[in-house]
């Protein structure tokens, strides 16, 4: 239990228990704290209670200058304590964000301090993450990287820098082929103490570290998982590959890695490595600022770009966060717009098959409307036909038989025979093929008069 580490770290540091206290408790963090005897309880509520509240620093009442969720939003948004805007969560927050702004005046209110405050208000009250914030500021440093001037944050990324060229050179040489330099992915770790990107249970197994062994754990830290994930970065093969690493993959740590590295963090010693560059920044600086008259104007040049470029790297880390909030925002939008146009392309696809529908039946009317107008004028045809009979000759010759016509045919036969007996008498005779020739134009006649009857 995180909690009770809290009391015990800070209780023990103080009053140095020469029972063996300290030792159990080097123990219980190293294996990773959940249970803590009932006598080290007892014995470090006592402790808690009279070096934490005796002066009462915690204010009992506190005006809010504007909404709580303007400032406190921002802090695990996505767990459960504070993800309810003005509840329960984020005005305990508030209240502890501001009690110690009224604290420390210098310090005030900063943005990746609510992250450590937030971590801390999971686990205890108010009034006892406030005294456990005190320590934590005034007693372990942790408000110098806070100050408006930043040189301790500045000399804490000049020793990181110089933690990694001595025990990775290799990989000092990769971040240094991109220019990244330990501010672009570093920052958080040392502001926020690892709470803005990293899980929760990993956070606390580094502030039980914390309290128990000093600042100097971030450090310790941060070298292990940069040199446990070498490799992973040296495969990155570009800028925007390795800061992608160092900000996403990294801090999704499982739990046997993050068991390995604190492990590793408990037979790390650093101290005097970490004295050293801190002693070889500040003669870095003497001699920048002791240089001869003839590196003045340059070094002023250089102060006036870096003054510049701090300037630019707020701005953009602040543009940085809008574009995370607009990516955001434009993936939902990008959603809405694919769901609306697959509904749009399944109605574009039901609407050809209707218009499909419409041109078939169109077709079959069409040519319905094509035999209707030409039985509508066999109609009027036919009506025209009735209007006018023909004469009743023709239609009764129409209207005559097979038999009929045959003894027409056959009474003519005779007659025409008569007739050629009767001139035969008269006249000379003719040769036969005369009188066939004479039968024949008579026969044509003949049929010429029968196709007139089939009309």
């Amino acid at each position: 239990m995180l909690r009770l580490l809290f009391y015990c770290s800070g209780g023990c540091r103080l009053l140095r228990d020469p029972s063996g206290c300290n030792e159990k408790i080097d123990r219980r963090v190293q294996e990773g704290v959940s249970r803590i005897s009932e006598s080290l309880i007892l014995i470090e509520k006592i402790l808690f209670r009279y070096t934490w509240f005796q002066d009462g620093d915690f204010p009992s009442q506190l005006v809010f200058p504007g909404s709580p969720s303007t400032i406190t939003s921002r802090t695990f948004p996505n767990h459960p304590f504070y993800s309810q805007t003005l509840g329960s969560g984020q005005l305990s927050l508030f209240n502890l964000l501001k009690a110690y702004s009224l604290l420390d005046k210098e310090v005030g209110y900063c943005q990746g301090l609510s992250f450590v405050a937030g971590i801390l208000l999971l686990h205890m009250p108010e009034e006892q993450a406030f005294s456990l914030m005190k320590y934590l500021m005034f007693n372990l440093g942790l408000r110098r990287q806070y100050k408006t001037d930043m040189v301790a944050f500045q000399i804490q990324m000049y020793q990181l820098s110089r933690l990694i060229h001595d025990n990775y050179k290799d990989l000092y040489d990769h971040l240094e082929k991109f220019d990244i330099a330990p501010t672009l992915y570093a920052a958080p770790w040392f502001l926020t103490l690892f709470a803005s990107q990293f899980p929760v249970g990993f956070v606390a197994r580094l502030f039980d570290l914390i309290f128990l062994c000093g600042m100097e754990v971030v450090f310790k830290v941060s070298l292990m998982l940069l040199g446990n994930y070498k490799d992973c970065i040296l495969n990155c093969d570009s800028f925007e590959s390795t800061m992608n690493f160092l900000k996403m993959s990294l801090p999704s740590i499982d739990v046997l890695q993050m068991q390995i590295i604190f492990n590793q963090v408990f037979n790390l010693d650093i101290s005097r490595q970490l004295h050293a560059y801190e002693v070889e920044y500040h003669v870095l600086l003497e001699e920048m600022v002791h240089s001869p008259n003839k590196d003045c104007e340059e070094l002023e040049n250089l102060r006036s770009a870096n003054k510049k470029l701090k300037a630019q790297n707020m701005e953009l880390m602040e543009q940085l966060q809008v574009a995370y909030s607009r990516i955001h925002s434009l993936e939902a939008n990008d959603a809405s717009l694919k769901s609306t146009v697959r509904r749009l392309e399944d109605r574009v696809a039901s609407l050809m098959d209707e218009k499909e529908g419409l041109v078939y039946t169109m077709r079959i009317m069409k040519k319905r409307l094509e035999k209707l107008e030409v039985a509508r004028f066999s109609k009027d045809d036919a009506e025209e036909e009735e209007e006018h009979p023909p004469p009743f000759g023709i239609v009764y010759a129409m209207a005559g038989s097979e038999k009929e016509e045959e003894e027409q045919f056959k009474a003519f036969i005779r007659k025409y025979c008569q007739e050629n007996a009767e001139k035969g008498a008269k006249e000379p005779k003719v040769s036969d093929a005369s009188r066939v020739e004479d039968i024949a134009e008579e026969s044509s006649v003949f049929d010429d008069t029968a196709d007139f009857t089939d009309l």
